[in-house]
């Protein structure tokens, strides 16, 4: 979802060969910005449906899961992230 076609968030599958295991990952990325590195929000380890929605223009609803290995999870200056 996106706001004001400004910025948007998205998710994805990172893969970094044979021997690394799949990472679940999120960025907020200008909407025109392509995805070419690893979340700049929010990492966690393996395949894991992450939800997520855009409560207002600067703050990002993101829920996950207690028991998931978590690798980032911070806030961008301009957009608040929140966690649930």
């Amino acid at each position: 979802m996106l706001i004001k076609k400004k910025i948007k968030a998205v998710s994805y599958l990172y893969n970094c060969g044979a021997t690394a295991d799949f990472s679940t990952q999120v960025s907020i990325l200008n909407f025109d910005e392509p995805i070419e590195t690893s979340g700049n929000v929010f990492i966690t380890k393996g395949k894991n449906n992450i939800i997520f929605r855009w409560a207002s223009n600067d703050e990002l609803l993101v829920y996950v899961n207690k028991n998931w290995e978590i690798f980032k999870q911070k806030n961008l200056d301009h957009i608040n992230l929140n966690y649930k």
